[in-house]
Order: structure tokens, then sequence, then C-alpha cells
């Protein structure tokens, strides 16, 4: 690292004789801009003419004090020593002085962290671009008509109407399609069909406008997503400011052409089909990639060029994240700035961190938000390893700058280096075979030991309420007693019919009384004198009417009377008989029955009586709340009314939803640990009981309640088909100081064996293979 030259009283550094300063003068009144240019790297350096100026004086014997002198007769304004400093540190860290070992300034965090650095990806040079491209443009001549433009500006303007007038639908049909598997078709449409035909059109623009393209390959972003890529940044020398600026929105303006084109595809395909959801992705995709990176000016891609193409300011995005990190860590300016400069270059500075910290922060929830609801913890390791990933160049760098790594990192051998460098790989594979203490497990659910739900039997108004929000009850303890009036009315009126019938029925059994045989039997008697009386009287009007003394008539109506003595004597020896006989077997029966019936209703209402006093049917605690207001409310039997609810929490049960995947691993009586949402410090200890006898499906939220359903038999709740697969797998807590509660939930572990390490670490991955690969085998 070169010194600091602030406070320098002798000679500065020679400029470097090697090093060619340039210049090209601008035209329509821009200034002159001054390039210094190695030739040994070729790399070119963009200076103004003050620096150059500066450079020029740089010849090894000439003072601070003698520059700034010179500096203020040739431009009229003072150089401030701070400013020289800075600018000849700049100088000294880009290895332009003479004598002075060069190397890059230290970076501040701001710099370091920039997506546009350390993003991690790699490309493979397949050949030179200048031919192909010198081809392309020359073919593709016709893409750049007055016809091709007009067609593309109809284009554009339809889908804007199409935009207009269907953005609901569009809206719609994204929201209905926005996954994660969706997300990552977005970025390979991007990467496919935006990407690498945009910077194919850059490198057509380029050789057109009489500029090289270098090379010609394949760019691999994140390592993985493949993009076709072109050197065409030669573009910047291109003299003509105008065509500098198409050759830089070319890119812009194909991606604006390509949305046009799938937003018509969308419009013209019918609503869910394939090709229609196809347009609908990539007229999305082209969309968001177009506002969110390529014509944004917070990205170094095409809205930046053209900014710094307006503006002619080089280098301007790391320029600023360097000023604006200097600002934000309190360190010396790293290039001289005038204050209205400085300023704009630290709100971009920050405008860029900004947007970069948002857009790692959006990536990182996208990971965390599909992986941990899946995979738990492992999917929460596996997000923080890809985070490491995307973000593991800055990470390297600054951990190679520490002395540990930088003394192992040391080409210079020695038995301890060696030993060091053997050792560590060693111990990582010794440590995959460790035993470790295998747990698989799942969000749970705390549910009571017993739940009882008290609901009126009988119906009428509560007229006391003997218990309060968690009193604690026995078995059978009066809990609240309803009005009984009516009830005590309908066993008295009850009782009395009941009492008359069995006084029927005693009569019936005991028979006739003596005196009512005796009178039956004066009864046959009188019927029969008055049958031998009107017998006589008959046989009498028979011979007068013989003699005609008396008439028909008369003779009729005596033997009427006869017939009617007659049959008044045979029913009053019927009563004789039947009153002496007593009571018919079916009458004691029918009586008796009618008794059975009176009683049954006697007990019922009884039993109405003693249900109105609703007593606890478990022992526990009452978690109703305010169930003293419960006092003059009228109850009527069934389901609705609810009196109060008991649970013995004494020893609670945890339902746990464990992945249908690690459910061999669960065993009955295994040791489990649970650790609740509202006491994530304490751990507490219980059995496995019971494995549910079905698989469910679990909708992964576990911020309301992750299982539902009666109680003592809680099921999962509905999840689309998509959900993982669970068992529900029951486990018991003691819980003596009731310190748990029911519905809290949280995460369990279930101890499942010792197993090494590797085995833990690759269990996904075989399984995977085991079930997933080997369905695919014939």
């Amino acid at each position: 690292m070169s010194a600091s030259f602030a406070g320098w009283h002798g000679p500065l550094p020679r400029f470097r004789a090697d090093l060619q300063i340039l210049r090209r003068i601008g035209a329509g009144g821009r200034p002159t801009m001054h390039y210094v240019r190695d030739p040994v790297t070729f790399e070119t350096f963009e200076f103004g003419e003050e620096g150059a100026f500066i450079c020029r004086l740089l010849d090894g014997r000439t003072g601070p004090e003698a520059i700034r002198r010179q500096f203020e007769a040739r431009f009229g304004a003072a150089l401030a020593p701070a400013d020289l400093d800075v600018f000849v540190e700049q100088l000294a860290h880009k290895g332009m002085l003479e004598g002075v070992p060069s190397g890059p300034p230290q970076r501040t965090f701001a710099e370091y962290f920039d997506p546009e650095v350390f993003l991690p990806w790699f490309n493979i040079r397949l050949m030179f671009g200048g031919r192909v491209f010198e081809a392309l443009a020359h073919h593709l001549e016709w893409l750049f008509s007055w016809p091709v433009h007009l067609l593309c500006g109809a284009a554009f303007f339809w889908a804007i109407a199409i935009y207009v007038l269907h953005f609901r639908e569009i809206f719609a049909g994204v929201a209905r399609n926005l996954t994660f598997e969706f997300f990552v078709l977005l970025v390979l449409t991007s990467c496919l069909l935006v990407q690498s035909p945009r910077l194919i059109i850059h490198g057509i623009m380029c050789r057109r406008y009489g500029r090289q393209v270098r090379d010609i390959g394949i760019a691999f972003l994140y390592y993985v997503l493949p993009i076709v890529y072109c050197d065409w940044s030669d573009a910047i020398w291109i003299t003509d400011k105008r065509k500098r600026f198409w050759g830089i929105a070319a890119g812009l303006y194909y991606q604006a052409a390509l949305w046009a084109a799938a937003t018509i595809g969308w419009f013209v395909t019918l609503p869910g089909t394939l090709m229609n959801t196809f347009w609908l992705n990539v007229s999305f995709s082209t969309s968001l990639g177009f506002f969110l990176f390529n014509a944004n000016p917070l990205v170094k891609m095409n809205g930046y060029l053209l900014l710094v193409n307006a503006i002619e300011v080089p280098r301007l995005r790391e320029r600023a994240l360097a000023a604006f990190g200097a600002w934000i860590t309190f360190r010396r300016p790293t290039e001289v700035f005038t204050r209205r400069e400085r300023r704009w270059f630290i709100i971009y500075g920050l405008l860029i961190f900004v947007y970069a910290t948002l857009h790692l922060a959006f990536i990182a929830f996208l990971f965390w938000d599909n992986l941990t609801p899946l995979y738990e913890g492992r999917g929460a390791l596996a997000s923080v390893a890809l985070i490491l990933f995307v973000m593991h160049r800055p990470l390297l760098d600054i951990l190679a700058r520490t002395p540990p790594v930088r003394w192992l990192l040391d080409p210079r051998g020695g038995p301890a280096r060696w030993a060091v460098r053997a050792g560590i790989p060693a111990a990582l594979v010794g440590a995959l075979f460790l035993p470790y203490p295998y747990r698989t497990g799942g969000p749970f659910q705390f549910l009571p030991a017993q739940r009882a739900v008290l609901r009126a039997e009988v119906e009428g108004m509560v007229e006391e309420i003997f218990v309060r929000e968690g009193d604690r009850v026995a078995v059978g303890q009066p809990i609240a007693r309803l009005a009984a009036r009516a009830h005590e009315k309908n066993l008295a009126s009850a009782r009395a019919q009941m009492e008359a019938a069995r006084a029927d029925l005693e009569r019936l059994i005991a028979g006739a009384r003596p005196e009512r045989i005796e009178r039956a039997r004066a009864d046959m008697n009188t019927a029969a004198v008055r049958l031998e009386w009107s017998r006589r009287r008959a046989l009498r009007y028979d011979t007068l009417l013989a003699e005609s003394i008396v008439s028909r008539q008369t003779h009729e109506d005596a033997q009427a009377q006869r017939d009617y003595d007659a049959a008044l004597l045979e029913e009053a020896r019927a009563a004789l008989a039947l009153v002496g006989s007593g009571a018919r077997p079916e009458a004691i029966r029918a009586k008796e029955a009618e008794i059975a019936g009176l009683q049954a209703l006697v007990d019922d209402f009884a039993a109405d009586i003693a249900r109105s006093t609703l007593v606890s049917p478990i022992a526990g605690r009452i978690v109703t709340p305010r169930v003293e207001e419960l006092v003059g409310t009228y109850l009527e039997p069934g389901q609705r009314d609810v009196v109060a609810e008991i649970e013995d929490v004494t020893t609670i049960q945890a339902e746990v939803a464990v992945p249908e995947q690690d459910l061999s691993d669960v065993l009955r009586g295994a040791p489990v640990e649970v650790v609740p949402w509202g006491f994530h410090e304490t751990p507490f200890l219980g059995r496995v009981v019971r494995i549910a006898p079905a698989i469910g499906t679990d909708s992964g939220d576990t911020s309301t309640a992750i299982l539902s359903g009666a109680p003592g038999s809680a099921v999962l709740s509905g999840a689309e088909s998509s959900a993982p697969r669970v068992a529900r797998v029951i486990t018991e807590i003691p819980n003596p100081d009731e310190v748990l509660k029911p519905d809290m939930t949280g995460y369990a572990k279930i101890a499942a064996g010792d197993r090494p390490v590797w085995d833990v670490l690759l269990r996904p991955l075989a399984r995977w293979c085991m079930v997933e690969v080997w369905s695919w085998i014939p």
C-alpha cells in the first residue's frame, strides 16, 4: 500500500513516463476530455483538464507547494493541500507513480457489498466477435430501417392499449401464477429471451458504428444461469454522442419491442392455454426487468450507461459508492470533489446502496419464505447457505485479509503450515463420522389431556353460577343452577295422576264389595218377577185375541213387554255374574301399563329437576371467559348454548406434525422436547404416546393453529394438495404447575437415535435418490 502524501515537503513522485496522456476535443461546445492510457495493461482512465495538468507537473522534482502555485496560476483557483494529497494517492493506488507500490485503496462496506462487484458468475470465451458481428450487422441491416421502426412503434402503442384496457386480467393472471416456480421461470426467460439477445443487439450496434466487439461467449450468472454475452465496451469510444446514445439504448429498444410482441401474443391466444401463459410470462418478465434493471439508472446496465453518456461522468457508480462509503464511515474522500459534486455523488451512492440492499433482501426473503416452511430447520440452513453463496466473493475477500488466513495461504511452505493445511480437511472428514443425536420433529399444538364442554340438558333460565374463570373444580361439583319451577309443577301433576291410576288398579284387583253383589242379586230377582208377570199377561192376551176381545196392537204390546223383561233379566244375571267374577286380566294389565307410563314421566321430570343443576364431569379448571355473566340467560338443550368448558392440563398433550418422510424415525415412548413460542427459553420434556393412523396435510402456518378438530382427536387443518404431508404424533408433557396452556404452538423435536454426521447431512439427498430417482428406473 502506498503511504499518505499529507504534509509532504519534498518533491512528489514522478508520473510514469510510459503512460500516454491523450485528449479528445469535444464537438458542439462540449469540453475536451483527457485520458491516461497504460500501454502495458491497456487500461484507460479519464481525467479532467485539471488532473491532466497535475500529471504533467509530476516530474519527480517539483514539490506540493510549487504544484499548487502553478495550478492557481493556470486555472485562477487555489488547490487545497488535502485535494492534492487525495489526487496523488489516487494515482499511487492505480500504479501511475514511479517508485511507489501500487495497491487498491481500503474499500468501505458499500463497495464490498456492491452486487455489481460480488455477483457470482464466470464466462467462457468462445471466439473473437469482430467477424461474427460484422456479418450480423451486414445481414440484419433491415432491422434498422424505418418500416421496422414504424411497425415496432405501432406494436408498442397497441400493447399499451391492451395493458390499459385489460390490466385487471393481466394482473389477475400474474397473481394466480406468482409462485416460486413462476419466479424461476421468470429468471430463465429473462436470461434466454431478454438479456442474451439484448447483448447481441448491443454488439451489432457497436460494430455498425465502427467499433470492435472483442469477445463472444457464454456467461453463467450465479454459476448456473447461462447468458450469451459479448464485450461491447468499445462502444464508449464512439465519437458521435448521438450514435453512442443509440448504441446504448438499442437494448432497451429491443426489450420494449419484445414486451409489445409478448403482450399482443397474450391478447390473441386463448386464455388458459399453454401459449397464453407463456406470452404472459414473457410480457411480465420483460416489463419487470425493464423497469427494475435495464432502464434503472441505479443498476449498471443500459439506464446507468445512458445516464453516464448524458452527464459524461466516467465510473460514476464506483466513484459514488466510494464517496458514500467514505462519508458514512467518516473517512477522507477518495478523490477531489467540489462541495456540489460531493453532495450529488453521496446521494447517488446512497440510492445505489439502498436499491442493491433491497434487491438482496428480496432474494433472501424469497429463499427463506419458500424453503423454511417446507423443510423447517434444514430449509433455514439452506436459505442461509444460498445467501452466503450469493455473497461469497466479498466475504472471502474480507476473510482473506485476516492474519490467520493470510498465514495459511502463504505460498512459502514449512512443516507447521503444511500440517495445518493437511489437518483442516482431515478434521472435517473425521467430524463427518462423529455420532450425532438425530432428532426429527415439526410444529405442534398443545391440547388438554381431558376437556369437557358443559351444556344445558334442559331448558330454563340460569339462576346461579357457582364458579368463575380459572376456578379448579372436582368431579361432580356444581357449576350452575337453572330455574326448575316448570319441571317441579310437571312432576307434581304426573305424581297425582300416577296415584289415581294406582288406586284404580287396587280396586280392580280387590273386586266388587258384598253389598254390590246383593244389590245385583236383588236387581236380578226383580227382573225375574217382572218377567213372570209379563209372561202371564202375554198368555192371557193370546186367549183374548183369539176371542177378539183385545185388539192385535194390544196383543203385540204385551208380547214386546214380555221380551223386554226377558232381556232385562238376562242383563241382571250377567251383571250378577260379572260382579261375582272380579276384574279381567286385560283391564289389570292396561291399568298397570298406564301406571308404568306415569312412573316414567315422573322419573323424567325428576331427572330434569336434577339436571337443572349442572355439575362437572371431570376434574379440571374452568376456562370459559366471564362465565358468571350467564346469570339470567335462557338456555335450550343442544350444541349452541355452552355454559362452561373444563380442561385438565396437569398433563398436557402436544400434537406434533411430523413430516411423512421422517415417520420411520418416530417410536412410541421416544423422548420429545418441545419449545413453545411463549416460553422459548425453556424446553419441556415428554414422551410419545401414540401415532395417528392416517397421514394428512399441513398448511405450514403455525402462527394461528396448525391443528384443529374435536377435543382429544384433533385432525390436521385443511390444506391444499400441494401442502407437505405430515403424520400426527401425540405426545404427553407433564404440566403440574399448569404453565403450558392449550392451543399454544411451537416446535417439537423427537429423539431418533444417534447417527453419523454425514448421514444427517445427506439424508434428504439419499431419500430423494432412493425414492424419486428409483422411480425413474424402468
